[in-house]
Parts: structure tokens; C-alpha cells; sequence
């Protein structure tokens, strides 16, 4: 990848930080998750326009608990004071339920509680690479079901996969969704084994947030949460999903 002059390195292979927007989609290419500091303009219409320089947006599904931003279809409002909906503080992959599932999140702070709400990323890639001895031979050729808790979309995946364009391979599992593991050799590590190697402090990075921040991430590479807020505080964040395409 070439030389981006906006471009800093906070995790090598993993994790990069650019002032522009125009670099997001080549800093994508060897990170799992690009963070645009500070951005000025905040509003809906201008992060729908940022995701459309990654793919396609999909549009906003009727949620109660994530519901479209005024100015954009495809801009979903997540607030925690809004009614519960998925359980974001576990480890997941942003709609693994789908055949085809989204490639790219886009989330930007809108209103940050004065403590908590940082959001964790964790690094498949590295994840995969660094298996415990017979994990990958165990793994070759298994899948996972994952299954929308709340609506039953039903997707089946790979436990490994290549990363599109990169050729890498990455651990693609769910704590949030998936229900099984099927195929698996021995030594047979369970579906509970698998999320808690992939949490790993060695793997994991913390974002914390500031007014504005843009925050990109690779769904077929990275698993995130969201950690707890302050009691009596408050999150706002305005989110797009981008489309797969395999």
C-alpha cells in the first residue's frame, strides 16, 4: 500500500488514524478499523455522503430501537436512552445473520457521556494467526449458524474466511448471534473458546471517543463491543452499514 501523508499508524496491520476522509478507503486496505478524528460536520447527510465513498449503504430497516435519521435513509440513530435493542457489550460482527453480510461500519459520536461508552475492537486476523496449537486443523472446513435474536434471519459462514482483497484469513465468529459450531475436528474447541481467544488484550483495542470522531471498521475482519456508560449519562451515534459484496 502506498505511503498516505494523513495517515498514522496506532496498531500496525490493525488499527490506523487519518485527518482525511479521502484516505479512508486506501488506509482500509491494510487496517481493520481507520479512525477520522474530529470531524466538523457531523450531520446525516454528510456521513451518508462519507459511506458512499466505501460501497453502498443499505438502507436503515424499520427498527424500533434503531430508527432512521432525519435528513437520511440510511443513517441509523443508536441512543441509549432509546428502547433496548441488541446487546452491543458482546463481542460481534455487524449482520453475520446475512448471507451476504455488511463489509463496512461507519460510526460517528454525536452526544458522549462524560465516562464510559468506549467502544473495543478486536483483530481476527491476528486472532487466526495466532490459534492455539491444533485449533486450525480443527477448524479447517467448520462452520457457524448465526441467527438475528430478535428478528430470525439465518446465515451459515465459514469459522476461518479470506479477507476480500487482502488474502488474509481471519477467525468470523459471534458472540452476539451465533448459535452453533458444525464440522469441527479435534481437538474441538467450543464456540465459547473461540470468543474468548479472540478477546485477547494482545488483540483488542480501545477507542475512546471525542465530539465528532469517525470511526470505519471491516466486519469481515474485526469484532467490536461497546462497553457500559455512566449511570445517568447518556450516548447518541449516528451509524451506516455499507453493503458486502463478496
Amino acid at each position: 500500500m502506498p505511503s498516505l501523508v494523513g495517515m498514522k499508524t496506532v496498531r500496525e496491520g490493525f488499527v490506523a488514524e487519518t485527518a482525511s476522509a479521502d484516505e479512508v478507503r486506501q488506509a482500509l486496505a491494510g487496517h481493520g478499523v481507520v479512525v477520522v478524528r474530529g470531524r466538523p460536520d457531523p450531520d446525516a447527510a454528510a456521513l451518508e455522503e462519507f459511506a458512499r465513498a466505501l460501497g453502498a449503504p443499505q438502507p436503515v430497516p424499520q427498527l424500533r430501537y434503531y430508527p432512521p435519521c432525519q435528513g437520511s435513509a440510511y443513517v441509523h440513530v443508536i441512543d441509549s436512552a432509546a428502547e433496548k435493542g441488541p446487546d452491543v457489550a458482546r463481542w460481534h460482527t455487524d449482520q453475520s445473520f446475512l448471507p451476504d453480510p455488511a463489509r463496512y461500519t461507519v460510526l460517528q459520536a454525536q452526544l458522549l457521556p462524560a465516562r464510559g461508552g468506549d467502544t473495543l475492537f478486536a483483530d481476527m486476523v491476528r486472532a487466526c494467526e495466532e490459534l492455539p496449537p491444533g485449533w486450525r486443523e480443527a477448524l479447517d472446513g467448520a462452520t457457524g449458524t448465526h441467527v438475528h435474536p430478535l428478528r430470525g434471519e439465518t446465515a451459515r459462514h465459514p469459522v476461518v474466511i479470506t479477507v476480500p482483497g487482502s488474502g488474509l484469513r481471519a477467525l468470523y465468529v459471534n458472540d452476539w448471534c451465533q448459535t452453533d459450531l458444525r464440522g469441527v475436528g479435534q481437538p474441538a474447541p467450543t464456540l465459547a473458546d473461540l470468543i474468548a481467544h479472540a478477546a485477547r488484550e494482545e488483540f483488542v483495542h480501545r477507542h475512546r471517543w471525542s465530539p465528532g470522531d469517525i470511526v470505519v471498521w471491516d466486519n469481515r475482519r474485526v469484532l467490536h463491543r461497546a462497553t457500559p456508560i455512566g449511570p445517568g449519562t447518556r450516548r447518541i451515534m449516528h451509524r451506516v452499514v455499507v453493503a458486502g459484496g463478496r
